[in-house]
């Protein structure tokens, strides 16, 4: 059985991990160009998202140069090697 959240009488948005969607989506067989591939990913996102929500936000992380993130990523590069 599908279970749902209950009805909110503020109004909501549904956050999505952009990344991982790209992940689940995998690079499509017509996909030539990077525009080709954000049709897709655009199309995906209408199609599961697009319904009960007046707002959908796609997050992506990036590193900054000077966060927690970009000296544990320096730290695994300079052990790797």
């Amino acid at each position: 059985m599908k279970q749902k959240l209950p009805a909110s009488s503020s109004p909501t948005c549904l956050l999505v991990d952009g990344p991982a969607l790209i992940q689940a989506i995998g690079k499509p067989e017509h996909a030539r160009t990077f525009q080709d591939l954000g049709n897709v990913f655009v199309k995906n996102m209408l199609a599961k998202f697009k319904c009960g929500y007046p707002r959908v936000d796609v997050l992506f992380d990036r590193y900054q140069e000077t966060s927690i993130k970009d000296g544990a990523r320096a730290n695994r590069v300079g052990s790797s090697q």
